[in-house]
């Protein structure tokens, strides 16, 4: 289970597939309980808002 703070790199993403290989910071876990699609939302250096993801998209490379 991921955590807020902690250093992710997309390892999938098929509508933004330029994403895939960045790095990101995780700052919101609680979306499965909101029920929503995309539960992990990461902030990706150059994007204004946290995009959201999947857990089995992305690949923990810092725990924090």
């Amino acid at each position: 289970m991921l955590k807020e703070g902690q250093l992710v790199m997309i390892k999938e993403c098929h509508k933004i597939p330029e994403l895939v290989g960045k790095t990101a910071e995780v700052v919101v876990t609680n979306g499965l309980e909101l029920g929503r699609k995309y539960p992990i939302h990461i902030q990706i250096d150059g994007y204004d808002n946290p995009v959201g993801f999947r857990e089995d998209e992305l690949i923990l490379i810092s725990p924090n």
